[in-house]
This record gives structure tokens, C-alpha cells and sequence, in this order.
């Protein structure tokens, strides 16, 4: 039973360090796109800007 018992253990720790990766793996992605969109977003208004303030 004892080696049961360590084994559901170290499975029950394996599976939360699985969890904790998938969510911290999760939060760098959402991170990354987020940085990528605003990154996107400014250069787009850089651009917008150029592109209204050019004829000036």
C-alpha cells in the first residue's frame, strides 16, 4: 500500500506542475500577443499619422 500511496503522490505533483505550466505557458501568450498587437497598433497609427500629416 505504501508504494501506492507514493506513487499517487508523485502523480498528484507531476499533474500540478503540468497545470501550473500549461496556465504560466498560457499567461506568456496572451503576454505575447498583447506586446504584438500594441506594437502593431502603434505602428499603425505612426503610419496613420505619416500618412494624414504627409500632405501638410
Amino acid at each position: 500500500m505504501a508504494h501506492t500511496e507514493e506513487f499517487h503522490e508523485k502523480l498528484e505533483k507531476i499533474n500540478f506542475f503540468k497545470s501550473w505550466i500549461s496556465a504560466f505557458e498560457l499567461i506568456v501568450a496572451i503576454l505575447t500577443v498583447g506586446m504584438v498587437t500594441i506594437n502593431c497598433m502603434k505602428q499603425g497609427l505612426h503610419l496613420f499619422h505619416l500618412f494624414l500629416g504627409g500632405g501638410h
